[in-house]
């Protein structure tokens, strides 16, 4: 069981890293990033599926887990809104299996979801984002923003949709990204101004500590 739990944890940390570089205009373009801990790989796609559609994937690779990820969303006025996403992770042999699928309904405010074998529906207050459009979104808000910043976002994990809080602040020649908490888990992410904010590094804490660094800067 402390296997199983510490797998969970290092996939979820692993997961919110990904999807980055995009401009600070929010200028969106399609690229492929490669992201290294190790002898275990992260790959990032943005895919530009129609105008102003934008589709991310993600699949990782470890020694504990295989895991791929996805979501469709449209940017309207600064602000990210994801229209549908999913995720599949596969661990321990193929003794863990989890999967997560949302759809969302702006107009309704209203989300429905599926974790394993369990369905139901939310509603929410202004927008709300996953571990892929809550990368996309910090980015956006970072821009004309003067640093340390503190931002709340409805943020939806499984089953729970809850508010969150994150932190921006400057660190030497990158942007500081982390959730605020009130123990040693969660996660830190450095973000590269001069690349238009590309994810550069991952550091997660807790239980297992591992650093993911963007191939390009090893």
């Amino acid at each position: 069981m402390k296997s199983l739990k510490m797998v969970k944890n290092l996939y979820f940390s692993l997961i919110v890293l990904l999807f980055s570089s995009f401009s600070l205009s929010y200028e969106l373009a399609p690229y492929k990033n490669v992201y290294k801990a190790g002898k275990n790989t992260a790959i990032e796609e943005l895919i530009l599926l129609q105008d102003n559609t934008w589709l991310m994937k993600s699949e990782i690779k470890h020694s504990l887990f295989k895991a791929t990820q996805e979501a469709k969303f449209v940017v309207e006025n600064n602000k990210v809104l994801v229209q549908e996403a999913s995720r599949k992770l596969r661990a321990l042999g193929g003794l863990m299996r989890e999967t997560q699928s949302i759809s969302v309904n702006y107009d309704l405010k209203e989300l429905e979801y599926s974790f394993n074998r369990k369905k139901g529906k939310l509603f929410f207050d202004d927008y709300v984002y996953e571990t892929l459009t809550l990368q996309i979104q910090a980015k956006l808000d970072l821009f004309k923003k003067t640093l340390p910043l503190e931002i709340e976002y409805n943020f939806f994990n499984k089953e729970e949709l809850k508010l969150k809080t994150f932190n921006f602040s400057e660190d030497k020649s990158e942007i500081k990204f982390q959730e605020v908490r009130d123990d040693d888990k969660g996660f830190l992410i450095w973000f590269l101004p001069e690349r238009n904010l590309t994810s550069s590094k991952i550091l997660q804490k807790g239980a297992i500590k591992l650093s993911w660094e963007l191939e390009s800067k090893l």
